[in-house]
């Protein structure tokens, strides 16, 4: 390190001297040669000074380190017992949290067995409430070809769940008498049917979901859409539920009461 200190004093000196020898430096000498020494010097100054940067850093970097290593040694054992106290207590929480996870799944598996079971309990009562509201009258004003059975109504894929918005909904298939679009278009026939069912809940209710309605305003089940599959449309069923209206809402259709369209 002494020799390092003496190198920099001799640098210092020698760019002192050759500072005052510009300044010195006979007119004879040119300007140009004089901006050029100039800017050696300036350039050995600026090297010296990244040494010496570099010199501090480093005596930086082994004092924080030797300061590391005189705390680690005065205080190792404190030092290892902190360490085990936390290792405990994150690893308490991590158990705690990876069982409450497994009760938590347990739970919401248990709810969703009850509620498979109790849609398709559902699912069997709309089946026959469509079977009995599609007679040859409405399904002559819908386009529909009557059908023979309830068990015909069910599609391949019955029930549907929207497990994010915590929706379920009921699949009914039917044929329809062309595999043209309909004559009046989809949302016809979607507000068509729905007037019906909506009447219909409301005179006999649901056998098995709700009884009949006194009153016009509560609807205790919505179409929710009619789905054009060209030999066949899908009618999509939803039972009215806080998840359903709040869905609607922010998708701007609302649940509003259908009023009867047409009546034949």
């Amino acid at each position: 390190m002494e020799r390092f200190r003496a190198f920099l004093e001799k640098a210092s000196c020698f760019v002192k001297e050759k500072v005052a020898g510009i300044k010195a430096s006979p007119p004879a000498l040119s300007e140009k040669e004089r901006l050029l020494l100039k800017r050696v010097i300036e350039g050995a100054i600026i090297f010296l000074l990244a040494v010496l940067g570099i010199k501090i850093a480093v005596e930086l970097v082994l004092w924080a380190l030797a300061k590391l290593v005189q705390f680690w040694t005065e205080n190792q054992e404190a030092i290892l017992f902190l360490v085990l106290i936390i290792a405990s207590i994150v690893g308490t929480v991590t158990n705690w949290l990876y069982s409450h996870r497994e009760q938590r799944d347990a739970k919401r598996k248990e709810t969703l067995l009850r509620e498979e079971q109790k849609a398709l309990d559902t699912y069997a009562s709309l089946r026959v409430f469509m079977y009995e509201l599609l007679d040859d009258r409405l399904c002559r004003l819908l386009e529909f070809v009557k059908p023979i059975t309830p068990n015909q109504l069910e599609p391949t894929t019955p029930i549907t769940v929207d497990g994010r918005a915590g929706v379920i909904y009921y699949n009914f298939q039917i044929y329809k008498e062309k595999v043209t679009p309909f004559s009046q278009g989809t949302e016809y026939v979607k507000n068509l049917l729905a007037s019906y069912v909506a009447e219909r809940v409301r005179r006999y209710g649901i056998e098995g979901i709700t009884p009949p309605l006194k009153d016009e305003i509560s609807q205790p089940i919505y179409v929710d859409a009619v789905k054009d599959r060209g030999s066949t449309a899908v009618i999509v069923l939803a039972l009215d539920s806080e998840a359903y209206r709040r869905l609607k809402d922010r998708n701007g259709t609302g649940t509003g009461p259908h009023s009867l369209i047409e009546h034949i």
